[in-house]
Parts: C-alpha cells; sequence; structure tokens
C-alpha cells in the first residue's frame, strides 16, 4: 500500500480524509495525513498492518465491517493513544500472529497521559490468538482497555468471536488471560452494551472462558458459548 496521496483524476483510492481532504491508498497514511478531528473513511477491502490512532479522529468504513478488514501484523492490531476517538465498522484480525506478547484485536492505552471519551462501535474482532504464548506468558484480548488512566469509553454493537490462547487451563495464570473484553485496574465510566462474544478458549477442549473481565458499569450484552466475570 502506497502512504502518500492520491493525485487528483480518475485514480481510486480507497481512503479519503476530511481535513484536509485528501486520498489514499492505506488507512495509516490517511489517519498520518489527517488533522485532529477529522474523519478517515474507508472504503470496502482487506487492509494489511496495523492502525495507530494517536490523535482526535473518526476512523471509518463506507461498506460495514464483514466488507473492510484489517489484517493486521503485530501484537496490537489497532491501538488508540489519544482521546476523542471513534473506530466504527471494521474487522479487525490476525490469525497469523507469532509474536512474544499479548494478542490484541483492539488496544486503548497511553502510558503517559490519560484517554478519554472513546467509541469502539460495530466492529467484529476475530482470529487474535497468541499462538507461542507460554504458561507464564501472555494471553490474548478481542478489546483491551489498558493500564493507563482511561475513562468514558463506549464498546457497543461489536462482535468479538474466535480469541485463543494456546496455554492449558491447568497451567493458566492471570498473566496469560483470555477474554472477550478486558479492563484494567485503570479504567473508569466503562460502558459495555450491546457485543456478541462468543469461542473463548484456552488450547485443547476447555472452553467457556470470560467474556468481559474487569472494571466495568454498565453491561448490557449477549454472550455466547463463553463464561461471564465481572
Amino acid at each position: 500500500w502506497l502512504d502518500a496521496a492520491y493525485d487528483t483524476g480518475e485514480s481510486f483510492a480507497p481512503v479519503t480524509t476530511t481535513d484536509p481532504v485528501g486520498n489514499f491508498a492505506s488507512i495509516q497514511a490517511g489517519v498520518n495525513a489527517s488533522n485532529p478531528e477529522g474523519t478517515v473513511n474507508v472504503a470496502p477491502g482487506t487492509y494489511p498492518g496495523d492502525i495507530r490512532i494517536s490523535k482526535a479522529l473518526t476512523v471509518r468504513s463506507t461498506g460495514g465491517a464483514e466488507q473492510t478488514i484489517i489484517d493486521g501484523t503485530g501484537s496490537y492490531i489497532v491501538t488508540i493513544s489519544h482521546s476523542d476517538v471513534t473506530f466504527q465498522g471494521f474487522t479487525v484480525t490476525n490469525p497469523e500472529y507469532q509474536g512474544g506478547a499479548d494478542a490484541t484485536g483492539i488496544l486503548i492505552q497511553n502510558a503517559t497521559e490519560s484517554v478519554n471519551n472513546v467509541q469502539i462501535l460495530n466492529n467484529i474482532v476475530t482470529q487474535v490468538r497468541s499462538e507461542t504464548g507460554t504458561p507464564s506468558g501472555f494471553g490474548a484480548t478481542g478489546v483491551n482497555v489498558g493500564t493507563g488512566p482511561v475513562s468514558s469509553i463506549v464498546i457497543s454493537g461489536n462482535t468479538i468471536t474466535d480469541i485463543k490462547n494456546p496455554v492449558e487451563k491447568t497451567e493458566s495464570s492471570r498473566s496469560d488471560h483470555t477474554c472477550g473484553i478486558n479492563v484494567w485496574a485503570g479504567g473508569e465510566n466503562i460502558t459495555i452494551s450491546n457485543n456478541t462474544i462468543s469461542d473463548i478458549k484456552y488450547n485443547g477442549t476447555i472452553e467457556d472462558l470470560d467474556g468481559v473481565v474487569g472494571k466495568v458499569v454498565e453491561v448490557d450484552r449477549h454472550i455466547r458459548w463463553s463464561a461471564v466475570a465481572e
């Protein structure tokens, strides 16, 4: 994928921005070029690579999650480290991850400053796997609200499925957690609603793991094939 804007004319660019107006071949290029409070519109297609959002933006698909796929290459497929971000309408997946850290579909976190007013809406997070984790190592999470000060987060209308950890259940510990949505202790005012979470498991036959873990103030979601810990 190209990182520079297309010239105007007959060329088709799948990513467009509103401020400044531009046309790009990758999501990250559109994010990088946008001014704060702009919108990045993404046409249907498959986009390889991880996404880092470090400014106030709306990043949205124009064709819906089933048609707009982010195929990640690293441990954190989408990282949001700034306040006032909306991320809407994507499939987020990384079935081939072989790294040495937690496998996470969408991470909301900033180690040095607070993150507020983030919306994660109408996405599909699937095939997030920590294939090479160890019994004392790492886990796999669909949506992870990180350890820094994070508040006023809305996670709504998402489908989270096929989140897996290779660790056997008898060897599991808190450090190799596997869950659909995880909210760490730094999270405040986290609203989780109308999500479907399914197929959360360790390796082998152990299933029915945590759908939602951590600090939440309102939970209204449909859980299939996974237990819920609140």
